[in-house]
């Protein structure tokens, strides 16, 4: 089959899809509330967001800050969800590791009521660039594109205070995270393949 055919029948056939996944810093935790209504309270804590260290590659970068989405899972009441900023300075950088000390600041909704959250946090992780291109090929598709940023693991420890339309609570939340440099690309495949 010549080459100009593949290149007509591909899209009449198959799908074209690109991506870009940005450079990303994932966290999930478990965290305790003291005092008001919600004292007592524990919660699975997940987020996501876009952050400085995933992108740039520096390894004396002197600050890290970002903005993204997170949810609380409590085990009692309703859950709460929201968006966050937060920015840290790096007190400590080696070759492949360091830990940061920061704020965050966020919106919180809960059950429609919109509420507010200040946190002291410290991070360490270990880190490393990413600059490469990637392939893959099977049976019913292709996927080619480019990572760049950073990868990473480490530790999170945060504690602050959080208000809501039903009071005011404490908290503190300790977890992991995980930081995934960005993709773009584009898959070919075929659908039901």
């Amino acid at each position: 089959m010549s080459l100009v055919r593949v290149a007509i029948l591909l899209p009449l056939t198959g799908c074209i899809i690109p991506f870009a996944i940005p450079p990303t810093r994932g966290e999930i935790g478990g965290t305790t509330l003291g005092g008001g209504p919600a004292g007592g309270d524990r919660a699975l804590h997940v987020g996501s967001g876009v952050h400085l260290a995933s992108v740039e590659q520096r390894k004396d970068l002197p600050l890290d800050v970002g903005i993204g989405g997170f949810a609380d899972l409590l085990d009692k009441g309703s859950n709460v969800g929201g968006v966050y900023v937060d920015g840290a300075l790096f007190t400590e950088r080696g070759g492949s590791s360091r830990t940061s000390v920061g704020a965050r600041g966020e919106l919180r909704m809960q059950d429609s009521q919109y509420g507010g959250g200040a946190k002291l946090r410290v991070d360490h992780e270990w880190f490393g660039a990413v600059d490469d291109s990637f392939s893959s090929d099977t049976k019913c598709g292709v996927a080619v594109g480019s990572h760049h940023g950073n990868g990473g693991v480490g530790f999170y420890v945060e504690a602050g205070r959080v208000w809501q339309a039903d009071g005011s609570a404490w908290l503190a939340t300790a977890g992991l995270t995980l930081r995934v440099p960005g993709a773009m690309g584009v898959w070919f495949g075929i659908p039901g393949c």
